[in-house]
């Protein structure tokens, strides 16, 4: 599908736009809920046009802390927003273990058809091949962190410890968008490694992956993936003000492995 010249990105470990000052908008996992993006970026002040390009409020700019792909119903809608409000420089984005995993297959690798890969290719399948390849470039040129206003933030799919905060290295790259493995399991599976708990770094970090009922804010990192495709909500990150803005789901697209929210709907934060 592609040349190997074109996919070596994927040894592309970080981008330093440390002179970036903002303002930014910091968008948890998309997951494919485009309906719920195109709220939210309305709730920002964005303006969304039929063919997915943006119009930025005050000159903000977008950035996506990965996962994107799987899962939701408008999953390559919400890679062309992305890519085409990145290719007018409107927006940035980290790369996600979904989109990935998802690029691997897109290039013709055989892999499991779990964690909402079917869904991925089920609606990739309906696109023109062209896209489908530019797509799947797209996702291999991705960095695994990026470095913004004079290194006080800091955003990776899966965070990031200190010591690997300038590392150009695939086990950077690889620690960013997957996480550190902990090899230790309970009934839903592997319990991920709790990174954030020990982090005693400068740069603010702002993070998703894991999936929580609203945003965690621990030891100068902000987990900000409020799980939108299962249910919760899609929550941005206003920066430098530090503030949330969220859109609840429309519906529980997918069942989430490991719950997350509570059994009542109504104790959901608003």
């Amino acid at each position: 599908m592609s040349t190997a010249a074109e996919l070596h990105a994927e040894s592309i470990s970080f981008q330093d736009h440390s002179e970036n000052s903002g303002p930014f908008d910091i968008v948890g996992d998309v997951h494919g809920c485009i309906d719920e993006l195109r709220e939210l970026l309305g709730t920002l002040g964005y303006q969304v046009g039929d063919d997915l390009s943006i119009t930025s409020p005050d000159k903000r700019r977008l950035i996506f802390v990965g996962d994107l792909a799987d899962r939701g119903p408008g999953i390559p809608e919400v890679f062309r927003l992305v890519s085409t409000a990145m290719a007018q420089g409107k927006a940035f984005s980290v790369a996600g273990n979904h989109d990935v995993r998802l690029a691997t297959a897109l290039c013709g690798k055989t892999l499991p058809l779990t964690f909402g890969l079917a869904d991925s290719l089920e609606q990739f399948g309906r696109q023109s091949p062209e896209f489908t390849k530019q797509m799947a470039i797209f996702i291999k040129r991705l960095p695994g962190h990026l470095i913004f206003d004079h290194a006080r933030l800091l955003v990776a799919h899966a965070g990031l410890k200190e010591s690997m905060h300038r590392a150009a290295t695939i086990q950077a790259r690889e620690l960013a968008i997957h996480g550190e493995k902990t090899g230790v399991r309970d009934q839903w599976g592997e319990i991920r490694y709790p990174w954030a708990a020990e982090y005693k770094g400068d740069p603010l970090i702002v993070f998703g992956h894991t999936p929580v009922e609203s945003p965690v804010i621990l030891n100068n990192t902000i987990n900000i993936d409020t799980g939108c495709v299962f249910g919760g909500r899609l929550t941005a990150l206003r920066y430098p003000e530090c503030e949330f803005v969220s859109v609840p789901a429309k519906r529980k697209y997918y069942e989430p492995t490991r719950p997350f929210l509570p059994d009542d709907p109504r104790l959901l934060v608003g």
